[in-house]
């Protein structure tokens, strides 16, 4: 058999078990590819070799394991390099930059500048907004805000350049969790509203439900805890479908601090627990431990109250 043939049709069963969420599966196939290219040599067989590695480090990267991520692309960058491959070149380095982004690094590691100038030279807005995006969070995390604010408006640009409107939804979106950070609750109000607007008539469920989390924390602090909590619920039962536990443990986290706030002591120590039990699963955790820290401190600080 044709080792290049048998490594594409590994390759693209690898792209669809992903798209379908069966990463695991997904990982097995790009596997497959690399070996069934062995050391071959000849036409065909870089290009198929260095996108069974991007597609693994891609699916890593969705299973959260960006260390391993890192070093799949890095070995994928070299073998592109190598070759000359300027579109591996750049998702090569979109996928270092986003996995250092997850792992805590707001400038997106060595290859964040570097990438980024490449995209716009290349004029790559699909993958310059989305670059854009993962940092934003990286800075919103290390609570770099107004630098997170310039990251989402100039990934919205690119997402509306392109006409991805799911993606300027995602970063309309983000831009709200970050104005209510710095207190600015009724531009974040809106921001969310319009947010969830597009993911629902978009058909995009886990977008509305990260709009959901976010509308309900801002109703809880703005006096209305039946209904911030009933948008938490909401979005909490959408994160357990999917399976994302990162979510869901971060709006546990948030249906915690709202019985925290209302003084509901016995049922604010459930929810945290729950939060603290869903948290220990994620790796890597990302600011969940501080998150948690904060949340038993204050904790800690109404059932002090409740004794007084």
């Amino acid at each position: 058999d044709d080792p290049v043939a048998v490594a594409r049709c590994c390759r693209r069963r690898g792209d669809i078990a992903v798209l379908e969420g069966r990463i695991s599966r997904g990982k097995g196939w790009y596997t497959r590819s690399l070996r069934a290219l062995g050391d071959h040599a000849g036409d065909g067989v870089e290009f198929e070799r260095v996108r069974a590695r991007l597609g693994r480090s891609a699916a890593l990267h969705v299973a959260n394991d960006n260390r391993a991520a890192i070093s799949a692309a890095q070995v994928a960058l070299a073998e592109a390099e190598a070759t000359g491959d300027r579109d591996a070149i750049t998702e090569a380095l979109m996928l270092l930059v986003t996995a250092a982004a997850m792992l805590g690094e707001p400038d997106g590691g060595p290859h964040g500048a570097h990438a980024l100038a490449v995209m716009r030279e290349a004029g790559d807005d699909l993958r310059l907004a989305n670059t854009l995006l993962n940092l934003g969070v990286a800075e919103h995390n290390a609570n770099r805000l107004a630098s997170a604010l310039d990251r989402y408006e100039e990934a919205a640009a690119a997402f509306d350049r392109i006409g991805d409107v799911v993606g300027l939804a995602l970063v309309t979106h983000n831009r709200g969790e970050v104005l209510a950070d710095l207190g600015r609750t009724d531009e974040a109000r809106t921001a969310c509203t319009d947010a969830l607007r597009e993911f629902r008539a978009c058909g995009a469920p886990l977008g509305a439900a990260l709009a959901e989390s976010a509308l309900g924390r801002l109703a809880v602090f703005g006096g209305d805890p039946e209904g911030g909590i009933a948008l938490l619920e909401s979005a909490v039962a959408t994160f357990e479908a999917a399976g994302h536990e990162w979510y869901t443990a971060d709006t546990r986290c948030r249906i915690a601090e709202r019985h925290i706030i209302f003084g509901d002591v016995d049922v604010a120590a459930a929810a945290l627990a729950e939060a603290e039990r869903l948290a220990s699963h994620v790796d890597p955790p990302g600011i969940l431990p501080t998150w948690l820290e904060r949340l038993r401190g204050l904790l800690a600080w109404q059932i002090g109250r409740a004794h007084v």
